[in-house]
């Protein structure tokens, strides 16, 4: 092979740098902080930070206007920095923010002047978990957010104040042309002066819950659901919490008659509807459940309720209703959460007669009784103590659990034993006497079917060669050192099941041994009295008896 010379190695290294030169400008990227992307810090463009940011991360933004309409079309955070209000101007077109992406978050801004606020549309597509939180959605064209056309499930929107006015059909939040959204939260929202509030139309639904949430002065109804539009299909949907305040509304929530649900799929509960226009407008066939709302009046609802509250029209359940205003967390204003309250849409006791001495109701908000002469108990109830129920909401438990006609009660108001019955959880039957040497005894109760009941046993027996025995464990007293076990000391051969108490036939798991020999079984009524009976291969030599009390569980 010819060698170069020294002059031709010098030329080609001079070209090789000469043109690595000029590559390198063209090859330079910039670099971004790792998670997180600040605005304007790092880039002047909130699009700009979600052209650079890598899925996962977060764009934290800070005070301004950004006139864009931004494109997030991959897994993002963004939100505005801690005490900012930076402002997403859409300059009376497109859409400020356009989610194409599963795991999206949208948080904390003012978003203004657009046609669309926020506009989940992948033409179609299937997206997860999206959170859109504590933005003020202003002067939209059409909608406030948007969802069409694609497969949502995690959707999220919560603590927004959607408001713009109802000159071309503004919808605060809509879906629409075959959506189909699984696991909705819309939470805590302000959804006012727009045209519709929420609307649900040409879509599939399931497992929707609408909480918290205050609509008022929206023109045409608050909550549509399916009457500008073809019907949704509605599968659990819970609106609860809200407060419709009217201010011109046409009707608070619509109902189209091509909407498809069954009866258990659509519940409209614990919310105050109040001012002008209908409460619940239902040209639908099937029935909607709207108990325990407050309709403006403790009369109830007008229309086609007798009262002169709200108006709502056929085909809705609204009785009972609630006597007094909603308050957040607590349905039925009676100072029990929801979390706690076993008894929903609690209102004062009016015994029929008159109240019995010695005996107590619910006027709201206390607990109160008509003392004998010479002073008054000295016990007392709250409302905490009885779990959010009131008299007549016990007794009615009570007759369901036993079968039992409390008759005497709903005339003069409960006695005490009653609610400390209540308090318990459980309400005594009867106690039977199991003796050690029987082949079977059964309650006279019929145990009830679909009640549970609780069993329990007390007592200690003897089987004879110093044996003492209870419901389960037993000691053979001429071992010695021998203590309580599970397995007859001695007859060891005859298995762990010797000398228990069998319930119903069987075997049954009474728990760990005590020294007070007391224990407890729950067990399902089936229509039948229960039996007993103590298992053993030769009882003849047995005495004495276990007993065991059998009480309906309450709660």
């Amino acid at each position: 092979m010819k060698m170069k010379s020294g002059k031709q190695k010098l030329t080609s290294l001079l070209f090789v740098m000469i043109m690595f030169a000029m590559i390198v400008p063209f090859m330079t990227v910039t670099p971004v902080l790792a998670g997180t992307v600040n605005v304007p810090g790092d880039y002047g463009t909130i699009q700009a930070a979600v052209i650079a940011a890598s899925g996962g991360d977060k764009i934290i933004v800070d005070n301004g206007t950004y006139s864009e309409h931004v494109i997030v079309n991959k897994a993002l955070t963004i939100q505005a920095k801690v005490g900012a209000s930076p402002i997403v101007d859409g300059s009376g077109t497109g859409t400020c923010f356009l989610i194409q992406s599963s795991d999206v978050t949208i948080d904390g801004f003012i978003i203004q002047n657009a046609q669309w606020g926020i506009k989940t549309y992948g033409g179609p597509s299937t997206y997860s978990n999206i959170v859109i939180s504590n933005n003020q959605i202003l002067n939209h064209y059409w909608n406030g957010i948007l969802v069409v056309h694609d497969t949502i499930t995690g959707l999220t929107i919560s603590g927004n104040i959607i408001t713009a006015g109802c000159t071309s059909g503004q919808i605060g939040i809509s879906f629409a042309n075959n959506t189909t959204v699984t696991d909705l939260t819309i939470d805590g929202n302000d959804i006012t002066g727009n045209c519709a509030g929420l609307s649900l139309i040409d879509a599939v639904f399931t497992n929707v819950a609408v909480t918290d949430c205050y609509f008022e002065g929206n023109s045409w109804e608050d909550i549509d659901l399916g009457l500008w539009g073809n019907g949704p299909t509605l599968s659990n949907v819970q609106i609860s919490g809200c407060t419709f305040d009217g201010g011109g509304v046409w009707t608070a929530i619509s109902v189209d008659g091509a909407s498809v649900y069954g009866d258990s799929d659509v519940h409209i509960n614990c919310n105050n509807f109040s001012g002008s226009g209908a409460g619940i407008y239902n040209l639908n066939s099937t029935i909607v459940d709207a108990e325990y709302n407050w309709w403006g009046n403790a009369s109830g609802p007008s229309g086609d309720g007798s009262g002169s509250g709200v108006w709502v029209g056929n085909n809705v359940d609204f009785d009972p209703w609630l006597q007094i205003a909603s308050l957040p967390g607590d349905c039925d204003s009676d100072g029990v959460d929801d979390a706690d309250d076993l008894c929903p849409g609690t209102v004062s006791d009016e015994p029929s007669k008159r109240l019995g001495t010695n005996r107590w109701e619910w006027n709201r908000p206390d607990w109160e009784t008509n003392a004998p002469g010479g002073g008054g108990p000295d016990i007392g109830f709250t409302m905490d103590d009885t779990l959010g129920c009131s008299c007549e909401q016990i007794l009615a438990i009570l007759e369901e659990k036993t079968g039992f006609d409390f008759d005497g009660h709903y005339k003069f108001g409960c006695a005490s034993s009653i609610l400390d019955d209540w308090i318990s959880g459980m309400y005594y039957l009867e106690t039977v006497e199991v003796p050690a040497t029987s082949p079977g005894v059964d309650s006279q109760s019929d145990l009830m079917d679909g009640v549970d009941y609780l069993l329990k046993a007390t007592g200690v027996a003897n089987a004879g060669d110093t044996i003492d025995f209870d419901a389960k464990y037993s000691i053979t007293n001429r071992i010695s050192g021998d203590d309580w076990t599970d397995t007859v000391s001695g007859y060891e051969s005859y298995g762990p099941t010797l000398l228990d108490l069998f319930v119903n036939g069987s075997s049954v798991d009474w728990g760990a041994y005590n020294n007070a020999h007391e224990y407890w079984y729950e067990l399902a009524g089936g229509g039948d009295p229960v039996s007993f009976h103590v298992y053993d291969i030769y009882p003849i030599n047995n005495t004495g008896s276990l007993s065991v009390d059998i009480s309906a569980k309450l709660w």
